[in-house]
C-alpha cells in the first residue's frame, strides 16, 4: 500500500491497512514515519521518491518472510495503539 502525497493529519488509511495485516509504504509526510515505524510495520521513503516505493514493493514482493512479519508486526501495533479499547481508555484519561 503506498499512500498519498498530501498531508493527512491522522492517516487512518494506513491504521486500517495495517489492521488488515498489510505493511504500508509512505511518504515521511506529517506522523506517517511515526506511525508505520520504518522497517517494522512497512516502510517509510522520501516525498515522491518513486525508486524508493518501487523498490520497497519488489521486496516485499520478493521476500514472503519479510511480508510476514512486517504483517504481523502491523496488526500488533494497531492493536495495541489504535483499537476501539485503547482509544476510549485515553478518552477517559482525557476527562478525568
Amino acid at each position: 500500500m503506498v499512500l498519498s502525497k498530501w498531508y493527512e493529519p491522522f492517516g487512518l488509511v494506513a491504521v486500517e491497512a495495517m489492521n488488515e495485516g498489510t505493511p504500508v509504504i509512505a511518504y515521511d509526510l506529517s506522523g506517517m514515519g511515526d506511525m508505520v515505524q520504518d522497517g517494522r510495520c512497512g516502510f517509510v521513503v522520501g516525498l515522491c521518491d518513486l525508486e524508493a516505493v518501487r523498490e520497497k514493493i519488489r521486496m516485499l514482493f520478493e521476500n514472503e518472510a519479510l511480508f510476514e512479519v512486517l504483517s504481523d508486526n502491523a496488526r500488533k501495533r494497531v492493536r495495541k495503539e489504535y483499537s476501539e479499547q485503547v482509544y476510549y481508555e485515553r478518552l477517559i484519561e482525557l476527562t478525568r
